[in-house]
């Protein structure tokens, strides 16, 4: 995938996410770079100079995960609205 998430997105500890045949690495980008995780995880980050996604608080994220092929239904449907809509989803 070539999409690429902002610099300092998370703390240094978990920037590298494990390859998992459970979930469809695009869902993922996706969801990561939704209003609903990034709200999220704005609520968990902590520190006054530069704010940081600790670990302690990482664990805490929610990350909704539904079978493999229900994963690749829904990419396929956001893939077709993100061609429909260049502006991006506004999930």
């Amino acid at each position: 995938m070539s999409e690429v998430l902002p610099d300092g997105w998370l703390s240094g500890t978990l920037q590298e996410l494990v390859y998992s045949e459970t979930y469809h690495s695009k869902l993922l980008y996706y969801y990561i770079t939704s209003p609903t995780f990034l709200n999220q995880k704005d609520k968990l980050t902590t520190g006054s100079t530069q704010e940081a996604l600790t670990d302690t608080n990482a664990v805490k994220l929610d990350f909704p995960l539904p079978p493999l092929n229900e994963q690749k239904r829904i990419v396929a449907k956001l893939d077709k609205i993100i061609i429909m809509n260049p502006g991006g989803l506004g999930l």
